[in-house]
């Protein structure tokens, strides 16, 4: 069972997630922690650019950004408030980890959440391997 994905459920908010690049082990742990209902209306993770374009309604300047989580964030959000979620927030993860090619900048996520009242940006930077840093997001 996941901490996180308690502490979560004990908020009593219900959320749509939007996760590309990197987060999958939060995606396993909600969905496997007893209870997933409590918290996840919807997630989706749209890895592929024309799928992050085409949810966004157009192609982000950098995929792996604020401005990009703060976008996924917000199409969490206004979905979490079509369905009809309580206490409706959405979250949004862009990140750019390890691969087996050359990276053209850091081994970074931006996480980002926006409720009705609150909108919050994280960033995160790494230097490990992909398996490492999917752990640590």
């Amino acid at each position: 069972m996941s901490d996180r994905a308690l502490a979560l459920q004990q908020t009593g908010c219900q959320g749509v997630f939007y996760i590309t690049g990197g987060g999958s082990k939060l995606i396993s742990e909600l969905l496997t922690t007893p209870g997933a209902s409590k918290t996840v209306l919807e997630m989706h993770v749209p890895y592929a650019a024309p799928a992050l374009a085409a949810l966004l309604g157009q192609v982000p300047e950098q995929a792996c950004s604020e401005p990009t989580a703060r976008a996924l964030a917000m199409c969490g959000f206004q979905r979490a408030l079509q369905l009809g979620g309580r206490r409706p927030f959405g979250l949004g993860c862009t990140a750019g980890l390890a691969t087996d090619r050359v990276k053209r900048g850091h081994h970074r996520a931006h996480v980002a959440v926006q409720t009705v009242s609150h909108s919050l940006d994280l960033r995160f930077d790494f230097q490990a391997t992909r398996k490492q840093e999917e752990a640590a997001l």
